[in-house]
């Protein structure tokens, strides 16, 4: 008699098919888990080299730089990834991606490229945090508008949630980073900066890689695709860079604008595209495209255009000194004269005491 029962062991193919799944699986949390750490040591490194003194810091130029790098993120940004769209001739899943990350706020990881460029880290902080803040009505106006040319399927929100959670992850580890510099002074906190800076290496290195093994497909895209992701933080930078000496910034503060404006927050845009494009599998492969790509190509132009910076910084204070600003602690001086003082008082220099014996009267006279 025939056994009609279930097979309820499975194939080689299918079990190849469920390891295949699990890696995957280990490989993206281990990628998720290394991004926000990184993020987090990263942004304890920033904290550790700035100052509360800094936003009120004439020479910094606060209100001003965050207006302008606002503005352009804000208007101009995702005006360029939309002609970018357009030019390259990039089809519907694509083009979403482009508008998507041209729409996300400054990614925190711009204060680790200001850092390296020796611009003013606090205003690299401060776009972030304040770009972010404004992504939740920025995201949907944005995406609404200019995804219209090659569909009006999709709605992409910044969920509140996110927004807050993003923004308690710029704050919470600059905070402590602060904290830290307010403990052990400037010195360990200098050196704790150079030390914990380089997990903005391991991040960017280590989870794309990882993200490469687990969906290779991910990386493998047609060149209009690289080109875009070249293009977008390109234009960002030089644009920005304009903008603000167009206002007759310091070059600090005009570095420090550039990589902000140039530098959007792929996590972010990685985030919403799994929320809202998971459903079709297609759609998701080719938006996820873009953003895969440009967490490699990103942190590259990064870097080179703020060791560029460095550089050409040089060039600007000898035309002219009062372009650039002075970004070291202000109270560093300070704090070596109070030092300077106590020494003094301290031990202070011996003195001879000379007696004049000019009017000594002679006891016998007297």
């Amino acid at each position: 008699m025939e056994d009609m029962s279930p097979n309820l062991t499975m194939s080689p193919s299918n079990q190849d098919s469920s390891h295949h799944k699990l890696l995957e699986y280990y490989l993206s949390t281990a990628s998720y888990y290394i991004s926000y750490i990184g993020i987090a040591v990263a942004l304890f490194a920033m904290g550790c080299i700035i100052s509360i003194k800094d936003f009120s810091d004439k020479d910094k130029h606060m209100s001003k730089s965050v207006v302008i790098g606002i503005a352009f993120q804000s208007v101009f940004q995702p005006l360029i990834g939309y002609g970018l769209a357009v030019i390259l001739h990039l089809d519907v899943n694509e083009a979403m991606a482009m508008i998507i990350l041209a729409c996300c706020p400054v990614s925190p990881f711009c204060a680790v490229f200001v850092y390296y460029g020796e611009g003013v880290v606090i205003v690299g902080l401060s776009l972030a945090m304040f770009s972010t803040a404004l992504s939740a009505g920025l995201i949907p106006f944005w995406f609404s508008v200019l995804s219209r040319t090659w569909t009006r399927e999709y709605i992409v929100i910044g969920p509140p949630s996110d927004i807050g959670l993003a923004e308690l992850e710029i704050f919470i580890p600059t905070a402590l980073g602060l904290l830290y510099k307010r403990v052990h002074g400037k010195k360990k906190a200098r050196l704790m900066a150079k030390v914990c800076s380089n997990a903005f290496w391991v991040a960017v290195i280590i989870s794309p890689i990882l993200n490469g093994i687990a969906y290779p497909q991910d990386f493998v895209a047609d060149w209009h695709v690289w080109t875009g992701a070249f293009v977008l933080p390109l234009s960002g930078f030089f644009c920005g860079l304009l903008l603000s000496l167009y206002f007759n910034l310091p070059f600090q503060v005009c570095s420090a604008i550039s990589l902000a404006v140039g530098t959007p927050n792929w996590f972010i845009a990685k985030s919403l595209a799994t929320r809202f494009f998971s459903e079709d599998e297609e759609t998701l492969h080719g938006v996820f495209a873009l953003l895969s790509i440009i967490s490699i190509t990103l942190p590259i132009e990064g870097f080179i255009w703020s060791i560029m910076f460095r550089s050409i910084q040089e060039f600007f204070m000898e035309l002219s000194p009062k372009c650039c600003c002075n970004d070291a602690d202000d109270d560093d001086d300070d704090d070596d004269f109070a030092i300077i003082e106590m020494d003094d008082a301290a031990s202070p220099p011996p003195v001879e005491i000379k007696v004049s014996h000019h009017f000594d009267i002679d006891e016998t006279e007297a």
